[in-house]
C-alpha cells in the first residue's frame, strides 16, 4: 500500500461538471495554445489518434489546418507512411518543392496515371529540369492516351521566378485565369509550384 500513499489524484470528464455562467472575456481573447515540445506549440489542443481508422493524410491535413496535430498510424508499409507524410507536407506548403512532373516524351497515359495516383489536376513538363510546358487536366482529358505529352501540352506557360510574393502570385493566377503557377530559377529550371487552392487555404 505504500506505493499509493503519495499518488496524485487524476480526474476524468465524468468527475468534473462545468456550470454555465457569465464570461468576463471575449472569445477573441481566449488562448488555447498548448506545447507539444519545448519548441513547438499547437494553436488548438487537439492531437488525432495514430489509428488506421482515424489518422491518415486527410485527417492530418484537416487537423493541421485547424492548428492541431495528426499522428500518422503505422499499420501500413514504410512506403505508405512516407507517401502520407508527403501528402500532408505538400498540402501545407505555399510553394510545393517536391513537384510531380512529366517529360515531353512521356505519353498522355503516363500523365493521366500520375494525376489519378496523386489526385492532382496538372503537371509541369520538364526537359532536363527546364520548364517547357504544362499538361493540365483539360489538355489530356480527351486526348488519345498514346499521344506524347509534347503534342497536347500548353507551351506558353505563365510562370514566375523565385522570390515572388503571395500577393503577386495571386494576381498572376487571377489575371491569367489559371490554377497552377510554376516557379523557376533565373536559368529557367523548375524550382516549385504554387496553386490557387494552396493560397486560398492559408
Amino acid at each position: 500500500m505504500d506505493k499509493f500513499e503519495n499518488i496524485r489524484i487524476a480526474l476524468t470528464f465524468r468527475d468534473v461538471m462545468i456550470l454555465p455562467g457569465r464570461a468576463e472575456v471575449e472569445p477573441s481573447e481566449i488562448d488555447v495554445k498548448t506545447k507539444v515540445t519545448n519548441l513547438r506549440s499547437l494553436n488548438v489542443p487537439f492531437v488525432s489518434s495514430p489509428m488506421d481508422t482515424v489518422t491518415e493524410s486527410d485527417m492530418a491535413i484537416a487537423i493541421a489546418r485547424r492548428g492541431g496535430l495528426g499522428v500518422i498510424h503505422r499499420n501500413c508499409s514504410v512506403e505508405e507512411q512516407v507517401e502520407m507524410v508527403k501528402r500532408v507536407k505538400r498540402a501545407e506548403a505555399l510553394i510545393i518543392r517536391d513537384v510531380f512532373t512529366v517529360t515531353p516524351r512521356d505519353t498522355v497515359s503516363t500523365a493521366l496515371s500520375l494525376m489519378e495516383k496523386h489526385n492532382i489536376s496538372g503537371l509541369p513538363v520538364v526537359d532536363n529540369n527546364r520548364l517547357v510546358g504544362i499538361a493540365t487536366g483539360r489538355d489530356v482529358r480527351f486526348a488519345a492516351e498514346t499521344l506524347l505529352v509534347e503534342q497536347v501540352m500548353t507551351k506558353n506557360v505563365v510562370k514566375a521566378e523565385e522570390g515572388i510574393t503571395i500577393e503577386e502570385a495571386q494576381r498572376l493566377l487571377h489575371d491569367h485565369k489559371i490554377e497552377k503557377l510554376p516557379i523557376v530559377s533565373k536559368t529557367g529550371e523548375l524550382a516549385g509550384l504554387i496553386t490557387f487552392k494552396d493560397i486560398l487555404l492559408r
